[in-house]
């Protein structure tokens, strides 16, 4: 029976198991009889043989199989720097990987560095869990049920292990000699180490389970010591590794990598694959003896490829006096050792008599292992030659276009091919032999008059060439295809002369061989998606599409013509028609372009023209330029990730192939892509300035001056200047102000400011000095006092909006910018970097303000009076003087006179500006001597919107109930008037009193008009 210590061991780690979400993970309930005794060791399965499995740092066996990079994980030490075993599609850089997946470039998939499937059968386990303890536990090869490592340290010895469910944790295993581990499911955690410092060629772990993750690795990282494992990992289903350093190589159906993993590739003990092979195309040929046959020989690297950078001479064998091998050089045939260059050479055979070439091969000299054998090639005296409607043989035709061809009959005369012009028949012939050429496999049919091959149509011959052109060919593919065309009924005539010469024996029969080059009609750009999840559509979108630099993506298909194009397209060189790319989406694809075998091309996608808005900037768009086969993707696509744009607006984007294809110029696609918009605004520069000498203090409707620049970026921070001329979908920018509880005062912003975006700089840049807080205008004539306004009890801020030209959009969130934090923009919600306003770092100090004179009582004899004056603030419970105030000025120039007593000539005169908000004006009378009262109006003016003088002075009944107009002075000041009559706002006035009457001795005091300075 288990002891009481043992019971408490197992508890506690099937707790911390069960605890822990990893799948897979069970165990059995305790036997009540103690274990038998672990059997012997089992050996290794037969299948399972190391070097078998490894190829590369990692790969799988499975055509679905997939390895996924996050974070920062990477491989190190692929095969060729960034080539792994997966199919190219299946290696899949999630969104937030931050760096490169292999050590070169991000890895590539490649088919050819798959591996077979392990044969996973296993014995079944089933041993009761045995928890380690001590400090210090050495193990010995086994079978083990359910088995936990933690917090120790231990060691392997030479042998197999067998485990059902393994967890290391936070331990170190060290291995002694050559180990291999069979398990069902294996978790290491923390900073565990297994053979840190060995050989991974000792340590070999596979584990058994079809459905879930066998093998999961969980590291912690920074600042803790890493997790580290150095060996070879085959699993039967998923390696899951999150931050940890894996030495070796890992076999398995799926990969996924997140964290600061990376997997340091090591299969040194295992044999790398060839690095060249040498290949003559095509394997076999029939030509006619009188024509070359074209021959190609290429080194090709281990992924298929021509290898570019390989440079070499080449030795061809048999070579004899009756036909050649090699090059044409002044009409004469060598076949020297000849020199080849970017891994390939453009060689042809020929013969001057008909017959077999039973084989040719080609060697390298610089590396005779780089060698290769083709045949046979025949070659007749007779035959057919298939040729387009422009004479050219091979035919050139749009893959899925109907072609037009004619058959000529011709004979070997001894120098050329000539046309048999006594061939007048008609006969039946047949087409049959198809044969993929380049490349040597496909999966469409080719077709002659809408049938695919074999197959016999009666054609009518005139002097040796088919009278119409009613036989269609139609291939739905790209590459060079081949077949024969054949009558077998036909027999020479009997021939004497000398022209007969190269004729041997009695050949029975017609027959030649056709070759067809067929090219995509264009490479359509389909399934545009933004970063965003937004999809495009076509042309300028109210919707919008993304955001300047964010990253989007799309698929480039070789596409197949389809006749609902209504689009003609020629077959041959000429064919650079551009076609929208609209309507290339929904056509089929050429699977054979994709094809590592197939016609080297390279396509590109390149920025071809700004289309919106007009005149504007073209930014930077990177091109993509690939070779055909360096993205495979299951015959359907090439995925384009990561593009992105640095301008906002709409652009043309074109994807063609360099060159030609077959020396054919394959269809331009164009495709409109927008509209990208600004992410956000930014406040470059900003500066408020109030009137000077007034200590920062700004009176009511008193103008000061704005400076600012507003630009549109995009994600990354680039300046989407295009922005500007945009007709529409932009963002409306204003000002904004709010007091401290939310209540918005915008509406006492007078702000005669244009927030235009500028054609000349593509930003919004101003700096007037009309910009006014409004009074709080009771009626058109009288305000009333309120405020002040400043820091602590008003927000101002630039807003973003839809104005009328936004109102136009579709979805108008997106045409409202929101403004960035910056130095001039303060972040109001924490931590927030977008928000629809900038709020201003700095606030205006607004105050409602006024000019006060004094009332003045002096001898009747007098005849200049001081008059004191002053400009005042409500601060928000009275009027107090306006101390820091030196900019207020006055024109005693510019007054108006009332008679109150008498008709006396006063007049004022003198200006200046006030000194910490006081001064004063001089009143001087011209007839003295007389008891007298008089108002006079200091004029601070005021304009309606032409301009005209409004200032007005309204007088009292006794002088006449009249309106009149108080002279304009040389500082219009109107923020200086005030309600002081309630009679509406007006220039301060001051009534002097000359002389006064002291009233009847009777009366102890008497209000006498005028007395005391209260003018009616």
């Amino acid at each position: 029976m288990m002891s009481l210590y043992s019971r408490y061991l197992k508890v506690l780690w099937l707790s911390l198991l069960f605890a822990m979400p990893v799948a897979g993970w069970a165990f059995a309930p305790p036997p009540t009889e103690p274990p038998p005794p672990p059997p012997p060791s089992a050996p290794v399965p037969a299948s399972i043989e190391q070097c078998q499995y490894f190829k590369t740092a990692a790969q799988t066996w499975d055509k679905n199989g997939i390895i996924t990079f996050s974070g920062s994980s990477r491989i190190e030490n692929a095969y060729e720097g960034n080539q792994i075993g997966f199919l190219p599609n299946r290696v899949v850089e999630k969104e937030d990987n931050s760096a490169l997946t292999c050590t070169t470039a991000d890895c590539v998939g490649n088919q050819r560095l798959m591996v077979d499937k392990p044969d996973f059968s296993r014995p079944s386990v089933t041993t009761d869990l045995e928890a380690i303890v001590g400090s210090h536990r050495r193990l010995s090869p086994g079978n083990y049920g359910d088995y936990m490592i933690a917090n120790r340290k231990v060691t392997l010895e030479a042998g197999e292990y067998h485990f059902n469910n393994l967890l290391i944790e936070s331990s170190d295993v060290k291995i002694e000699g050559k180990v291999i581990l069979h398990v069902q499911t294996m978790l290491v955690r923390f900073a565990s180490t297994i053979n840190k410092s060995g050989d991974p060629n000792d340590l070999l772990i596979i584990a058994y389970h079809p459905s879930s993750s066998n093998i999961t690795a969980q590291g912690q990282g920074a600042p803790f010591a890493p997790l580290e494992i150095n060996a070879h990992i085959i699993s039967e289903y998923e390696v899951v590794i999150n931050t940890g350093i894996i030495r070796g190589a890992i076999t398995a159906e799926a990969v996924r990598l997140s964290g600061d993993t990376v997997i340091k590739g090591d299969i040194s003990s295992c044999e790398q694959p060839d690095q060249r092979t040498l290949q003559i195309t095509p394997r076999t040929g029939y030509a006619l003896s009188c024509d070359d046959m074209p021959i190609d020989v290429q080194v090709l690297k281990f992924d298929g490829t021509i290898d570019t950078d390989f440079s070499g001479s080449l030795a061809m064998s048999p070579s004899g006096v009756d036909y050649c091998w090699g090059l044409r050089s002044n009409g004469q045939c060598s076949t020297r050792p000849l020199s080849f260059s970017n891994g390939k050479a453009e060689l042809f055979l020929s013969t001057e008599r008909a017959g077999e070439v039973a084989e040719i091969s080609a060697e390298v000299v610089e590396d005779t292992a780089l060698t290769d054998t083709a045949g046979p090639f025949m070659f007749a005296p007779y035959g057919f030659r298939v040729v387009d409607a422009a004479g050219q043989d091979p035919v050139r035709m749009v893959a899925g276009k109907p072609t037009s061809v004619y058959l000529e009959a011709v004979a070997d005369t001894g120098a050329r091919c000539e046309i048999i012009e006594d061939y007048d028949e008609k006969a039946e012939i047949r087409f049959d032999n198809f044969s993929y050429n380049t490349p040597s496999s496909g999966t469409r049919q080719f077709k002659i008059q809408g049938k695919a091959l074999p197959r016999t149509i009666e054609v009518t011959f005139k002097g040796g060439r088919s009278t119409t052109n009613n036989i269609n060919l139609n291939y739905g593919d790209a590459g060079v295809v081949n077949f024969t065309v054949e009558d077998p009924d036909w027999e020479p005539e009997e021939c004497s002369d000398s022209d007969c010469d190269n004729v041997t024996g009695d050949w029975q029969g017609l027959k030649g061989t056709a070759t067809v080059y067929s090219r995509p009609l264009a490479l359509a750009m389909c399934n545009f998606t933004a970063a965003n999840g937004n999809k495009l559509t076509t042309g300028v979108e109210d919707t919008g599409f993304a955001y300047v630099d964010e990253a989007f993506s799309y698929r480039v298909k070789p596409v197949v013509w389809n006749t609902n194009l209504g689009v003609n397209v020629p077959n041959d060189a000429n064919g650079s028609v551009s076609i929208a790319n609209d309507k290339l989406c929904a056509l089929g694809v050429t699977p054979n372009f994709f094809a590592t075998d197939g016609v080297p091309a390279t396509w590109q996608t390149l920025f071809s023209s700004l289309s919106y808005p007009p005149r504007g900037d073209n930014g930077n768009l990177p091109a993509i330029i690939r070779s055909h086969d360096s993205n495979q993707n299951n015959a359907k696509f090439y995925q384009v990730d990561g593009q992105r744009w640095d301008q906002s607006g709409d652009f043309e984007l074109t994807s063609s192939v360099q060159g030609t294809y077959l020396g054919m110029a394959v269809n331009p696609a164009v495709t409109t892509v927008g509209r990208f918009y600004p992410r956000y605004l930014s406040v470059d520069d900003f500066g408020l300035t109030p009137p000077t000498q007034q200590g920062g203090m700004i009176y009511m409707d008193q103008p000061f001056t704005l400076n600012w620049d507003i630009k549109a970026h995009g994600l990354n921070g680039s300046h989407a200047s295009n922005y500007y001329l945009f007709d529409q979908y932009q963002s409306g920018v204003g000002l904004a102000v709010e007091d401290g509880t939310g209540v918005d005062l915008s509406g006492r912003i007078n702000a005669d400011v244009d927030f235009v975006w500028q054609p000349d700089t593509g930003m919004v840049v101003d700096g007037r000095e009309n910009v006014t807080w409004r009074r709080d205008y009771t009626s058109t004539t009288t305000t009333i006092p309120d405020g002040p306004f400043r820091e602590g009890n008003t927000f101002w801020s630039f807003t973003t909006s839809h104005d009328a030209a936004t109102a136009r959009s579709g979805n108008r969130a997106l045409n409202q910018v929101p403004f960035k934090s910056s130095v001039y923009c303060l972040d109001v919600e924490p931590n927030t970097d977008f928000e629809p306003q900038c709020y201003w770092d700095t606030t205006p100090d607004i105050r409602y303000g006024r000019m006060q004179l004094y009332d003045v009582v002096v001898d009747e004899a007098q005849t200049q009076v001081v008059v004191p004056l002053r400009t005042e603030y409500w601060n928000g419970d009275q009027f107090v003087l306006s101390s820091s105030d030196s900019a207020s000025m006055f024109d005693g120039d510019a007054y108006h006179l009332e008679n109150l007593q008498g008709n006396g000539v006063v007049a004022l005169q003198g200006d200046g500006s006030v000194l910490s908000g006081e001064s004063f004006v001089d009143a001087i009378r011209r007839v003295n001597g007389l008891r007298e009262q008089v108002r006079l109006w200091l004029c601070m003016g005021a304009q309606d919107t032409q301009g005209s003088n409004v200032d007005n002075i309204i007088l009292p009944n006794n002088s006449g109930g009249r309106t009149e107009i108080c002279p304009t002075p040389n500082k219009v000041q109107p923020w200086l008037r005030y309600n002081w009559r309630e009679l509406g706002d007006e220039s301060p006035s001051s009534v002097i009193t000359f002389g006064s009457y002291r009233g009847n001795d009777r009366v102890i005091f008497r209000g006498e008009r005028g007395l005391v300075h209260q003018a009616q």
